[in-house]
């Protein structure tokens, strides 16, 4: 039979000559070159472990000279950094096995009943065991990261009942709620500012699995300010329960610039048109008044002090009409508005 040629850091806390070699040759007979460091008493256990080395395991006697039972289990479990422990013991009371597992005990095998299978199976096992909870705790870590460090605001809520879950710090400050104010509301005690038919959307029976941009609504903070707010959700599953991540992006600032831009846009519009038809009608009696001044036959003797009048009044109206222009062409910061 092919050995398992992977490397293996095993620490073997056993102080029994007789079951210390019967272990080594179990492990040898499927593991092709096991790295095995030994301990006979639970201070070389210890000392052991303060160096540091990452261990894959640790074989555990129950039995050492300098502690044993419980006391031992309970002093190798907190040294052991999260590394499976293996009781390897001829005690075969179930209650103390039971005890043992929620101690943190990874496993719990009888000598007298394993064999180098059992004992390689039960290593394997535990090994890629532990291998999966590490990944699992790095996503989650993860997941908080993304979710609490997050600039945008965002809580959790049950698919179900609506209830909220979890809320992000970004969400606490935005919204003046404190996380426990938030864990007590659902969507239904944080509905839109007139909305009444939002939660339409948000109903078990018009859930859809790509729910993505719901609309902007308007939000009431627990000061009573007005927030803009654009609606993005996800279904999520939260720890292991049906849920939807709720993302409340303030736009209150886009749409402030959207409407000062639109009013700005008003404005020219408005000169446009001040241009195209006032003001071509007091520079048109000017171009035809100077034309008939030029003209000796067009101006009758003594008319030019009429001319000159209307000239003039001409040009006041245009004067007028340029100031109301450049008032209306005044660029407002949009920061003030």
């Amino acid at each position: 039979m092919d050995k398992d040629t992977k490397t293996y850091n095993i620490l073997i806390i056993e102080d029994n000559p007789g079951d210390l070699l019967l272990i080594e040759d179990y492990i040898e007979d499927h593991i092709l070159d096991p790295q095995l460091d030994y301990a006979a008493t639970y201070e070389e256990a210890k000392k052991r472990l303060s160096l540091g080395k990452d261990y894959d395991i640790i074989l555990l006697d129950l039995t050492l000279p300098d502690l044993q039972g419980e006391a031992l289990i309970s002093e190798i479990v907190k040294q052991s950094n999260n590394v499976p422990v293996i009781i390897l013991t001829g005690y075969t009371d179930i209650d103390f096995s039971v005890t043992s597992l929620k101690m943190g005990i990874a496993d719990y095998l009888i000598k007298d009943a394993i064999n180098s299978y059992s004992l390689y199976k039960s290593i394997v096992h535990n090994i890629s065991r532990r291998k999966f909870i590490l990944a699992l705790q790095e996503s989650e870590k993860r997941y908080n990261n993304l979710f609490h460090l997050s600039p945008q605001p965002m809580w959790v809520y049950d698919r179900e009942s609506l209830q909220i879950l979890d809320v992000n710090n970004a969400a606490i400050t935005k919204f003046g709620y404190s996380f426990e104010e938030f864990k007590t509301k659902s969507l239904l005690d944080f509905n839109p500012v007139n909305e009444n038919n939002f939660l339409e959307d948000f109903i078990p029976e018009n859930f859809s699995e790509h729910m993505g941009y719901m609309g902007d609504f308007r939000y009431k903070t627990k000061e009573g300010d007005i927030l803009d707010v654009e609606i993005h959700i996800s279904p999520i599953t939260y720890y292991e329960r049906p849920a939807c991540i709720m993302q409340a992006n303030d736009i209150s600032e886009r749409l402030k610039y959207i409407n000062a831009i639109e009013k700005q846009n008003e404005k020219l519009r408005n000169i446009s048109w001040i241009q195209s038809h006032l003001v071509r009608a007091p520079l048109a009696r000017m171009m035809t008044l100077l034309h008939a001044m030029q003209d000796p036959d067009l101006m009758e003797p003594g008319e030019s002090g009429f001319y000159f009048e209307q000239l003039n009044k001409s040009a006041e109206e245009l004067d007028e009409l340029i100031r109301d222009i450049s008032r209306k062409a005044a660029v407002k910061d949009f920061d003030k508005n």
